[in-house]
């Protein structure tokens, strides 16, 4: 479904809307004024420098075997968290902090690159971050990508803190320019398809499914749009997984709401089958109890 979360959670939800006889919460939007003329590309802007190089480089001769595991944090540990950040990172989301964690955390496997800056690739739905927000039920691909490059010292001192700042300003700042420019540049190229996700290991912000369940809901009152979409009334799905197939290169971070609703999230993480492993037994990671939900444990 064009490579769009969003798009697909809602499709779903709109089925299961009519199976009850509901109104469809967030109807498809096909025509945003807003794409209709797309600027010219400039070759200069951050979205073209991320993916510029990406389209010529060709797929790993030997890419290791990938393994997936899944942690899901309770709401009560990400708020006991982030209030510990709010003297330097008072507006940090669970995504900021969810991605500093696992990145701090998988880059002390990767020895080969120890000495050099060390990058992650953040993908987030700009939906609502335009000047003219498209609406929820916009059908159509609406996630970009931009990397993010960190000192290797800090990334080495364990600082979570200090990472989960540098994310949150990355993520804060990327700009409805940048975003319009990737546009254009994808519509001028001529040449093949290329792969989005990777090589580079990738942070996907799936928080925007949060979002209004129906027609009449406010949009403080917002909820897991998947944990909405059921056949059989009164009863959530107990867990909903997104999969991006083929993942490989450095690895893959979706970070997603959880059933439990508030600040609790859920992460799935595709790593090189080693690396998983190692993962799971991360102490750092494991004083924040998660509950293991998939394992890649070999």
């Amino acid at each position: 479904m064009l490579a769009d979360p969003m798009t697909v959670t809602l499709l779903i939800k709109a089925w299961t809307d009519t199976h009850h006889q509901h109104l469809i919460a967030h109807p498809p939007f096909l025509h945003p004024l807003a794409l209709t003329n797309p600027p010219k590309p400039n070759i200069t802007s951050a979205s073209s420098s991320y993916h510029s190089p990406n389209s010529d480089k060709s797929n790993p001769q030997h890419s290791p075997k990938m393994s997936s595991a899944t942690f899901s944090f309770s709401s009560s540990t990400i708020t006991q968290c982030l209030s510990e950040f709010c003297g330097t990172v008072p507006n940090a989301t669970p995504f900021d902090l969810l991605t500093a964690l696992f990145w701090t955390r998988i880059a002390r496997q990767k020895t080969k690159t120890r000495d050099s800056d060390k990058k992650i690739v953040t993908c987030i739905d700009m939906r609502k971050r335009l000047s003219a927000p498209f609406p929820y039920g916009y059908f159509g691909n609406a996630m970009y990508f931009s990397d993010l490059t960190v000192a290797n010292k800090d990334i080495d001192s364990n600082d979570v803190a200090h990472v989960t700042e540098q994310v949150h300003r990355h993520v804060a700042g990327v700009k409805e320019e940048e975003f319009m420019s990737a546009i254009g540049w994808l519509e001028s190229r001529c040449a093949p398809p290329f792969k989005m996700h990777g090589p580079e290991l990738t942070c996907v912000n799936l928080e925007h499914l949060i979002a209004p369940t129906g027609v009449n809901v406010i949009e403080s009152e917002r909820q897991p749009l998947m944990y909405m979409a059921s056949f059989d009334k009164d009863q959530k799905p107990a867990h909903v997984s997104y999969q991006v197939t083929n993942a490989e290169g450095e690895g893959l971070i979706l970070v997603m709401p959880s059933p439990e609703g508030l600040l609790a999230r859920r992460v799935s993480v595709t790593l090189p089958e080693d690396e998983i492993r190692t993962l799971l037994e991360d102490d750092v990671i494991l004083c924040l109890k998660p509950t293991l939900l998939l394992s890649g444990r070999g």
